[in-house]
C-alpha cells in the first residue's frame, strides 16, 4: 500500500487586542493492497451444474467451454496446510484452476481518505463592571 499527507498549520494575531489563534489541517489518503476473497453463489450453483467458467457458451453441461466444480473430498490430493494425502483422491475429479479462479472474486483494493482540521482562539476575557439598578 502507499499513502500521502498533507499538514498545514499556523498562528497569528487577530485584529482583536489580545487575541491569538492557531489553525491547522490534515488531509490523508491511504491505499491498501489487500484480498478478500468470496464465492459467489449464482457462480457455484452453475459450476455444480456444469456451466462453470469464464469462456461457457453452451447449453450443454460439462461442453462448449462449460465445467463442472466437484465439491467432494475426491477432487482434492491433500490438504497442504498439515501435509498429508488423501487416499480417496481421483485425478480424473480434480477440479480445474480456472473453474477455481472463475468462482472466486476478490476484492483487490481499498482506499480511505482522512480528514481533520482544528482552530483554536485563545485570549483575554472581557470583563464589564458595572451598577446594577433595583
Amino acid at each position: 500500500g502507499d499513502w500521502d499527507a498533507l499538514l498545514h498549520a499556523g498562528r497569528g494575531e487577530t485584529p482583536l487586542a489580545g487575541w491569538d489563534y492557531d489553525v491547522s489541517g490534515t488531509f490523508i489518503r491511504e491505499t491498501q493492497d489487500q484480498q478478500t476473497t468470496d464465492i459467489l453463489i449464482d457462480r457455484l450453483q452453475k459450476a455444480l451444474n456444469g456451466f462453470g467458467g469464464a469462456s461457457c457458451t453452451g447449453n450443454v453441461a460439462g461442453a462448449g467451454g462449460c465445467m463442472y466444480y466437484n465439491p467432494f473430498s475426491n477432487a482434492y490430493a491433500g490438504n497442504p496446510a498439515l501435509q498429508l494425502t488423501n487416499p480417496g483422491y481421483v485425478s480424473a475429479n480434480a477440479n480445474s484452476p480456472a473453474v477455481v479462479g472463475w468462482l472466486l472474486l476478490g476484492e483487490p483494493l481499498a482506499l480511505h481518505h482522512l480528514v481533520g482540521g482544528a482552530l483554536i482562539l485563545s485570549g483575554v476575557g472581557l470583563v464589564v463592571a458595572g451598577k446594577r439598578g433595583r
